[in-house]
Formats: C-alpha cells, structure tokens, sequence
C-alpha cells in the first residue's frame, strides 16, 4: 500500500495534470460509466461533527476508492482543521487497498481544476482581466488554475475581510513565481478590491468560491463575452450569482443534473420561485466535453459554469495521482503483513 502526502503529490502532480484529469471525470460522469452510490453519512453527536463516506467507481477503466471526509465545527477551538477528508483507492481486480491520499488536498486541486477546465473550454482565448470572489481554503488553487489556462493582465482577489484580502494577494503574489504553469502566464497583478461590484465590470473571467448566501455582484454589471465559474456553494440555501446574472448567461453547463437540482442553491431558489424550469441548463460539461451540446459559439456569449462537485472527480484525479507516484517511486510503502 502506498501511502501519498500533499508534498508527494506536488512532487509529481500539476494544476494541468488535475485539469486533465478532471476533464476525463466531467466526460466519464456524463456518459454514465461511473458508479456512484448516494454518499453515507455518520454523525457523532457529543462533538456535532460528520463522518461522509463516498465511494465510486469506473470498472472498464479499473477506477475503484471511496473519499471520507470528517466535517467537525469543534475542531477549530482546539487549533485543528475542521474538515479533513483522506481518499482510499483499491485494486479493482482484487479489493485490496493499494493507496491512502491525502484527500484534502486532492479535493482543492480537482475543485481549482473544475474551474481550470471550464476556462479551458468556455472563455475567450484573449483574456485581460480576472476576478476571484473568496480568499478562504480554495482560493489558492483556484487562482492557480486560472493562470494554468489563461493569460490574464491581472486578477482581482474580493473577500469578505479586506485585510485578509491583502494579504492573500501578497502571499500568492510571491507563490506565482513557483508555480508549475507557463511562464508567460505569470507575468499577472494580483490586486485586492473591497468591492465586488467595483471588480466585475472590466472582468473576462469570474471565479466564485464562496458560501455566500446572496449574490456576490450586480449582474447589470457583466461584461459581454464574460466566463463565470461558480464552485463555492453546495447547498439549496447557498448562492452566489444574482438573478440577473443567471438570466443574463447565454450558455449555462453543470457538472451533474441530479447533483445540481440537490445542491446548487444558485438555481434550484429560481426554479423552486418558477423563474427556471428544471432543464433551463444547456448541459453538462462532460456533454460538452463529449461533443453532444455546443459550447462558446460567439466571442460575446456570457458562459457560466456552475460546480457542486462529483465523486468522479476525486476518483480520477486520485488515480492519476497514483500511477504518477508509482512510476516515479515516490511515496511510502506500506506492507500490513
């Protein structure tokens, strides 16, 4: 058994590697070859913490693992992280354990590479400006997957605490230079704004990461030909985008349908008020990615993309991650005999 720390895995494992990986998950996930049981869940009342259990797999592709992840508010008073998550990953030939990952890291880099794919495949090729709605756990590999698939001049940083802002700007303003992406991409300002609505009009690219429950910006505010990636809220009452903005989009993809009308509080609150039927959206992105639903067609569409997360793609970043690390003999063996 092989056992994967997030230092391992920056070893070996890029942004665009994860981007690719994901853009597999998005198209394996949208032509029905993933299995992928409703995810468990344990709760430990005398901490008010949660234990979830989320197993998938791919047979023809011998993708087999499970993601638990433990969600305890308590944590934070005793100085620990209130969410820690570790992805398990089995020989599909004979159930044995073949490799423990560090699952909060993985969830990070495929949650910034959904965002990096959407990009890739949705926004204009010339880009100038970006912007970041969130400085909080994803943010980082957010923002790195954004200069992984883009030029941009600069990308503004919003957060709900502007000296929290600044200093995330400062921070990723000195990582940039060792990131694993192209050169030329580095080459971007990294400026904090106090005001979303100030941030959005110049943007060709908008990154939500948040668990707001109200929309981050006046959609009145969108510039033509915009990209919106929106992977921060999870639930019915979460919601980053405004009415206008969703109205205003011309295309709109998702990861998954069944996911979205669960989680994505950002248009079940328009379909459950009547404003959006249940199949408004033009797609999934693996439908896009397969090639069944047309993506960007004119240079001043508004796209959104809209991400709650799915168990393929833990699975396949995981296993990507695995093989890499088996190739390049990295990682701590383990052997329970």
């Amino acid at each position: 058994m092989l056992i994967l720390t997030r230092k391992d895995i920056d070893k070996i494992y890029t942004m665009q590697d994860c981007i690719d990986s994901v853009t597999e998950a998005f198209a394996l996930s949208s032509s029905k070859q993933v299995k992928s049981p409703v995810r468990s869940k344990l709760t430990v009342e005398h901490v008010q913490g949660n234990a979830l259990f989320m197993p998938g797999l791919v047979e023809e592709k011998g993708y087999l693992g499970a993601k638990i992840v433990s969600v305890f508010p308590q944590n934070s008073a005793k100085g620990r992280a209130v969410v820690n998550a570790t992805i398990v990953m089995l020989e599909v030939e004979t159930g044995e354990v073949k490799a423990l990952i560090d699952g909060t890291y993985v969830t990070k880099m495929r949650t910034g590479a959904a965002t990096g794919a959407s990009i890739k495949l949705l926004a204009r090729e010339n880009v100038k400006t970006g912007v970041l709605f969130g400085t909080g756990g994803q943010a980082e590999k957010q923002l790195e997957a954004m200069i992984a698939t883009r030029k941009f001049d600069e990308i503004r940083v919003v957060g709900r605490n502007f000296e929290k802002t600044i200093n995330f700007c400062e921070k990723m303003s000195e990582i940039i230079p060792y990131m694993k992406v192209s050169e030329e991409n580095k080459n971007v300002n990294i400026t904090a704004y106090k005001d979303g609505n100030d941030a959005v009009p110049e943007a060709d690219v908008i990154v939500l990461a948040t668990t707001s429950d109200k929309g981050l910006f006046d959609g009145n505010l969108l510039k033509s030909g915009v990209h919106i990636s929106g992977v921060g809220s999870y639930t019915k009452q979460m919601c980053e985008m405004d009415k206008t903005t969703v109205l205003t989009a011309d295309k709109v993809y998702i990861d998954d349908r069944d996911a979205m009308l669960e989680e994505a509080g950002d248009f079940t609150q328009l379909i459950d008020e009547g404003i959006l039927s249940d199949d408004f959206y033009t797609g999934e992105i693996g439908d896009l990615i397969l090639g069944k639903v047309p993506g960007r067609e004119t240079e001043d569409e508004i796209t959104i993309f809209k991400s709650v997360g799915i168990s393929a793609q833990d699975l396949v970043a995981a296993e990507s991650i695995y093989k890499k690390a088996v190739e390049l003999g990295v990682g701590l063996v383990v052997d329970f005999d």
